[in-house]
């Protein structure tokens, strides 16, 4: 069982194979064409104020109100896909028109995407979608070649320690970063917390 099950966060289920993520992915093309398309929802520019200040009133036990004519706030929401090279290979076609559309038109209505893959071969990633991508990440490769593959220069193979890694953010240099590891005690204890605090 994923430990991120019933966390409060969730707004869909954790997705243990294909044909559930591809479920999840459809909702979320809808909910991308919900919110474009909402006349009741606060503007883009002052909903991190909002946010502020009805979080603000929250945690001093106020009751929240939301301005005159706004039905909702939009959360942002975060998608991760880890391995969806499997999508690609089983859907095909279908799964990377949705994926493209979930980068793209997501972005505007606070909805962000976060794909992981082993595959290194750019050959099984179409280029609509690595074209979306506006950062990539990249752990220690085994040669040169499969570094070039992903950031398009040779550097990755020289990584070392757990967590080292890479950050190729569209339009700058390269970015040295290292990560924290995380064990799995850690995270039993986190979602735990936020299983019996929410």
């Amino acid at each position: 069982m994923c430990r991120f099950d019933g966390i409060p966060h969730l707004c869909q289920p954790v997705c243990a194979g294909v044909d559930s993520a591809m479920r999840s992915l459809v909702w979320l093309a809808s909910e991308i064409e919900r919110r474009k398309y909402s006349k009741n929802a606060i503007d883009k520019n002052s909903r991190r104020y909002l946010h502020k200040r009805l979080f603000g009133r929250y945690r001093r036990g106020k009751p929240i109100k939301l301005p005159a004519g706004t039905h909702e706030i939009f959360p942002d929401i975060v998608v991760v896909i880890d391995e969806f090279s499997d999508l690609l290979h089983f859907y095909g076609k279908e799964a990377e028109e949705l994926l493209v559309k979930i980068m793209i038109e997501g972005s505007r209505v606070e909805i962000r995407v976060i794909l992981a893959t082993s595959i290194i071969n750019r050959k099984e990633i179409p280029f609509s979608i690595r074209c979306c991508c506006y950062s990539t990440i990249c752990f220690q490769t085994p040669g040169a070649g499969a570094s070039k593959e992903i950031l398009g220069k040779n550097s990755t193979e020289k990584l070392s320690r757990p967590g080292d890694m890479l950050c190729c953010i569209m339009g700058l240099p390269l970015l040295r970063v290292q990560g924290a590891r995380v064990s799995m005690n850690e995270v039993i204890r986190v979602t735990d917390f936020w299983k019996s605090h929410y």
